[in-house]
């Protein structure tokens, strides 16, 4: 039978978004010194006065949790209690370390720390805090958005679009597609970084996907491939240039950027500028976010894998990393950037995992390869 540790987390926070945050945030603290990590959750019960404010089935308060705990929110249990929020967590005891290698010299654990980014910088609550803080400022601000446009039959199937300034009978689109490890974040956690590219005169469209494991790798795939093509296809009607549509994405969404740019039914695709991607995800089918991906072996695994590929004939690609990321996600960008035949992958100094896209917003070397490389 396998041991369970319980651990209890309070927040006092009324918005019930917040609260959730910010006890998840507590959790994952009190687990880290036990050696315990997401992962290892198996059940969660919450306490709450209205815990029907707090249901996890509200994408808004599923998000908040998944952003704190990279993606792994077990089975949750609601039951009436006091103010703001109680939560205790069962959790699988840790197993002694395997010092086997399972993937190119790596051990388990060293195979997960070489892949988190989030543990490569002491907090990421304040950056994500600060890009919610600028995106709601940016998309306030834009005078004709189109909001959750339907893409697609699934709940998450919906995207932003938004259009520059000057008005043009059909403007050049650049598509961004967001990060989080397949399993967490959403498109308007990243919504500001749209403003390099409306300033240079493009459209810009932020999908959404639907997140795994409720959806596995292959159909996330699907669906990003789903917004692309019904964009190009209503192109004419939305006010844009079907002849010039470029696709960026950042960290998961950097893979399945890569992945519409080797796709032959998105050929229609101009350019492609994944950042910080995950380009061989076999060993993402090793570390226990693969039994949430759906990738059962090493064929499901390099059929997912852009590094497998080739991109369109007709698309521009180049790749890009921050100097100061995890060893292996530059050494990703740049074997992708090789096996592409795309030259070498621009290493964004003084950048870490995180603030690496922060050029799509204020310019700087990023925004200049993607004016390149979308023949501006």
């Amino acid at each position: 039978m396998t041991s369970t540790i319980r651990l209890t987390a309070r927040s006092d926070e009324v918005d019930p978004e917040r609260a959730v945050n910010e006890a998840m945030r507590r959790l994952v603290a009190q687990m880290a010194p036990l050696g315990l990590v997401p992962a290892d959750l198996v059940a969660m019960t919450w306490e709450a006065r209205h815990p029907a404010a707090f249901h996890p089935g509200r994408r808004p308060i599923h998000l908040a949790a998944r952003e704190a705990i990279s993606g792994f929110l077990p089975p949750v249990t609601l039951r009436p209690g006091g103010p703001g929020l109680s939560v205790v967590a069962t959790l699988a005891a840790p197993r002694p370390p395997d010092p086997r290698p399972v993937w190119n010299g790596f051990d388990a654990a060293g195979l997960a720390r070489a892949y988190s980014a989030r543990g490569s910088i002491a907090d990421t609550q304040p950056i994500f805090d600060r890009w919610r803080a600028l995106g709601d400022a940016f998309v306030a601000a834009q005078h004709r958005p189109a909001l959750d446009l339907v893409y697609g039959p699934g709940p998450n199937e919906r995207l932003d679009l938004f259009y520059p300034a000057s008005a043009t009978p059909a403007a050049p689109l650049w598509i961004f597609v967001h990060g989080g490890y397949w399993q967490a974040m959403d498109k308007r956690l990243n919504v500001h970084l749209a403003a390099g590219m409306l300033g240079a005169g493009f459209a810009v469209a932020m999908p959404d996907y639907e997140l795994a494991p409720s959806l596995p790798l292959a159909g996330i795939v699907d669906q990003v491939r789903r917004a692309a093509l019904f964009l190009h296809a209503n192109a004419a009607g939305f006010g844009l240039d079907a002849d010039e549509v470029h696709v960026a994405g950042h960290s998961a969404g950097g893979h399945l950027c890569a992945m519409l740019a080797s796709d032959p039914a998105t050929a229609f695709l101009r350019s492609a500028l994944p950042v910080s991607g995950l380009f061989d995800v076999e060993p993402h089918r090793l570390l226990p976010m693969g039994r949430l991906l759906g990738m059962p072996d090493s064929a499901s695994a390099r059929a997912l894998s852009p590094i497998a590929r080739r991109p369109n004939a007709g698309c521009r690609v180049a790749a890009a990393v921050g100097a100061n990321e995890p060893a292996e996600f530059v050494r990703q960008s740049d074997a992708l950037a090789q096996a592409w035949g795309c030259g070498p992958a621009l290493h964004r100094v003084d950048r870490h995992h995180f603030d690496v896209v922060d050029d799509f917003a204020d310019g700087g070397p990023l925004h200049e390869l993607a004016l390149r490389l979308a023949g501006r």
